[in-house]
């Protein structure tokens, strides 16, 4: 089982999610890294403050358009992180097929990551110090994660990938033992 596409929600996705996005994809350049907002403000660029933040520090948000939640982009994902356990509910309650794939990125140090909606860098400092923290801790389980898919041998001896979400929902909750 490999993790290839990871998908990043939050409420209105204008500030947390595109932010986790854009650090988890310069940590993790392996991977294919979107995110969406379940109530996005659509088409509505990053917030200017969490723009400024991450171009200090070498990554350019200035292009990130808030999109809405939808099948497709769930469908594509192996791993959905969400930063609040109410957005966890909401999306598995929405698409029960996703549980298993859906976790808080702050889940290893068992907390949600929540936008104060506070204006100014100020009050964005403090999060997107909370998000750089809670990628460097999935850091390692997404590395191994993204190893190449297990594979089996079909009838015609031709390798076949072994994948779907009952494969990729068991792999998922062995790293998250990490």
């Amino acid at each position: 089982m490999s993790i290839s596409n990871v998908l990043v929600v939050c409420t209105a996705n204008v500030r947390r999610s595109p932010i986790a996005a854009a650090v988890l994809s310069g940590t993790a350049p392996w991977l294919t890294v979107r995110s969406a907002g379940l109530h996005a403000q659509i088409g509505h660029r990053a917030d200017p403050h969490a723009v400024d933040l991450l171009a200090e520090r070498g990554i350019d948000l200035s292009a990130h358009r808030a999109q809405q939640l939808n099948r497709l982009l769930c469908a594509q994902a192996d791993l959905i992180f969400v930063m609040e356990s109410a957005q966890k509910a909401e999306l598995e309650h929405r698409y029960s097929v996703l549980k298993g794939r859906v976790f808080r990125l702050a889940h290893h140090h068992g907390a949600d990551i929540v936008d104060s909606h506070a204006a100014g860098r100020t009050a964005l400092a403090p999060l997107l110090d909370s998000i750089e923290a809670a990628v460097e801790r999935w850091s390692a389980p997404l590395a191994r994660l993204a190893g190449a898919p297990r594979r089996r041998e079909s009838r015609a001896g031709e390798g076949v990938r072994e994948e779907g979400a009952q494969a990729r929902t068991i792999s998922i909750r062995r790293e998250m033992a990490v």
